[in-house]
């Protein structure tokens, strides 16, 4: 019984392996503002990508990630990718979710697409950090750190 007990009220939370992540796509976005703004990446069978297509706003293709147009970048910080997949709590894999209300304040917003097993799941992060839960907020300031990063080092926009 006690064990049972130490089950239900610990607050452990998994997180996905690298491993076993097919695919990731990951960004920002501001649709409030004018222009309006998407930077988006794409992590795949040890391969960065980053999109050129601005398909993220396009009617009919939003956040479609088979519209985007791709262009390969060279030499990816794989510890950095991985780093920044081990943040994203296994627990949201079950379902599409959205954190807060992203982007409807001109704010902004923060997305994670997962690919694993086939399986397909999105992630919707307000940027206001307190619309979002304890465990996701470093998921997002992880996203903007390397969308940083990554922006500085390939030189995207």
């Amino acid at each position: 019984m006690l064990a049972l007990l130490q089950s239900c009220t610990n607050n452990h939370v998994e997180y996905f392996n690298p491993k076993k992540v097919d695919s990731l796509i990951w960004g920002n976005y501001a649709g409030m503002a004018y222009p309006h703004f998407s930077l988006v990446f794409k992590y795949s069978q040890q391969k960065l990508f980053v999109d050129t297509s601005d398909a993220f706003y396009h009617k009919g293709a939003s956040r479609d990630p088979s519209k985007f147009i791709w262009v390969n970048l060279p030499k990816p910080d794989t510890m950095k990718i991985h780093q920044l997949i081990r943040l994203i709590p296994s627990e949201f894999f079950s379902k599409d979710t959205t954190f807060g209300h992203p982007d409807n304040c001109d704010q902004g917003g923060t997305f994670v697409i997962v690919y694993q097993e086939g399986k397909m799941t999105k992630y919707d992060i307000d940027n206001f950090k307190k619309q979002v839960p304890e465990n996701i907020a470093p998921l997002s300031h992880r996203i903007n750190e390397l969308d940083g990063d990554f922006s500085e080092k390939y030189k995207v926009k």
